[in-house]
């Protein structure tokens, strides 16, 4: 009788100022995309990531550390060593609100590193791929090299703004669930989303919204 693989939660939620730095570090981001479907061992990870494995040891310990990861399997190598094999401890992971309010000073370096991280971190990413060509201009979404991206205003009810947060919600958990799905050509995609209450009125914005899809 074999005992059940232990699962990722469905969430966790990310509660003090030095876990969310550790989570949004770009290294431990992609660490932690490694680690979503099958347990894998340092060694693995350092072999899909082309870095040497010494470099990840600390990277490991901090996100063990805080929760974001943890050890599923372990298994014999020669002598008394055995390799570590690890998990991310949930699909997705929220923050708590108390870090994101300017109300605090917490609050206020939190929402802060949040908001230079994901703008500069996407920023970097798209740059990168269109000046290598992996993101293919002359195609239009739904294509699968398209590029897809829009700002613009929305005049909403609140209703209609909370069935648009639902639908957002379940799209996020759907697109989560497809990569524990076995595949043979699965690539990355940047996945990166806003909606909130915006302080532009319909006088203040431009004539044209960026957009490009």
């Amino acid at each position: 009788m074999t005992d059940e693989p232990i699962r990722p939660q469905s969430e966790h939620l990310i509660t003090d100022l030095e876990a969310l730095k550790v989570y949004f570090d770009p290294v431990r981001q992609r660490i932690l995309r490694e680690l979503v479907g099958e347990p894998r061992s340092i060694h693995d990870i350092a072999a899909v990531l082309d870095v040497p494995f010494t470099r990840l040891y600390y990277q490991i310990h901090q996100l063990e550390k805080h929760g974001f990861i943890r050890v599923v399997e372990t298994r014999p190598l020669a002598g008394a060593v055995e390799e570590k094999f690890y998990q991310v401890t949930a699909y997705t992971f929220p923050i708590h609100r108390s870090l994101l309010t300017l109300a605090t000073p917490e609050g206020e370096q939190g929402m802060e590193y949040v908001m230079n991280v994901v703008l500069d971190e996407t920023r970097a990413d798209l740059r990168t791929a269109l000046r290598s060509g992996l993101i293919n201009m002359e195609v239009y979404a739904p294509h699968p090299d398209a590029l897809l991206f829009r700002r613009t205003p929305l005049y909403l009810t609140r209703e209609q703004a909370q069935t648009f947060f639902e639908r957002l919600l379940d799209l996020e958990k759907e697109m989560f669930a497809a990569q524990q799905i076995p595949g043979a050509d699965k690539r990355s995609y940047n996945f990166i989303v806003g909606f909130h209450l915006s302080s532009v009125t319909a006088d203040d914005q431009p004539a044209s919204d960026a957009e490009a899809q």
